[in-house]
């Protein structure tokens, strides 16, 4: 599928999760068909087909052969503002959904040439970083990879019990998070993330790259959180200066 082919698809999908919520469409509640749904949104009957082919993939429709389609679940959204930093974990169990982690991995390395910038780090310094699919309701939320200095750990974990990083850090070393820098930009899944999440390599993310300080505006934390847009919606809150 060309990338223009692909957008229109997957624009066409957030658009019918949208009018699914708006609408509050429930479960076996039949959606219109193909011929309205592409005059209601002004799409090609391809985008419309290809959407709605990907929504019965990840069982949030449903299609009867001679009756239409219908809703298998609803599909949520969470929303989060930017301007207030908290954990995945806290934004996720403030929709009042469950929140889940499956470990992708703990690794120990040299830091490279952009950690170590973020970080402040000298050229030999170590990091350990952490890899999660953060899940809610056992659904895709994110993907994130966390990289912290070694010297702030003094040892590589094996596990990690508590579902917030931020919580983690806090409780076993002392380290409380108390701001952020933020960068926002769509992304394609990593090479990794189609190999370990199995997710389609079609899939529009957000993407946070992100440096997290502590109280003495220290950076400990370079993290790539790679967001879910169909689960997690963030808003941007400004004002005219």
């Amino acid at each position: 599928m060309e990338k223009s082919s692909q957008y229109q698809s997957q624009k066409a999908k957030k658009v019918i999760i949208e009018y699914i919520l708006n609408e509050q469409l429930e479960p076996h509640e039949a959606l219109p068909g193909e011929l309205v749904l592409m005059e209601l949104f002004s799409m090609s009957r391809y985008a419309v087909r290809e959407a709605l082919t990907i929504l019965e993939q990840e069982k949030i429709i449903y299609k009867v052969r001679g009756k239409g389609t219908f809703v298998n679940r609803r599909p949520f959204k969470m929303e989060s503002g930017l301007e207030r930093l908290e954990s995945i974990t806290t934004t996720i169990s403030k929709a009042s959904l469950t929140p889940g982690t499956r470990w992708i991995g703990i690794e120990f390395l040299d830091a490279d040439k952009e950690v170590r910038k973020n970080l402040m780090l000298e050229e030999n310094e170590k990091v350990v970083t952490f890899k999660r699919m953060r899940l809610a309701d056992d659904r895709f939320a994110a993907y994130c990879v966390d990289t912290i200095p070694f010297k702030y750990l003094q040892e590589v974990p094996t596990s990690i019990e508590e579902e917030s990083m931020f919580t983690f850090l806090g409780e076993k070393y002392g380290i409380h998070i108390e701001s952020s820098t933020t960068s926002i930009e769509p992304a394609r899944p990593t090479f990794e993330m189609l190999d370990k999440l199995q997710v389609e390599d079609s899939m529009l993310l957000t993407l946070l790259t992100q440096i997290h300080y502590d109280r003495n505006r220290t950076p400990i934390i370079y993290s790539l959180d790679y967001f879910n847009p169909n689960v997690i919606k963030f808003n941007i809150n400004r004002v005219r200066s």
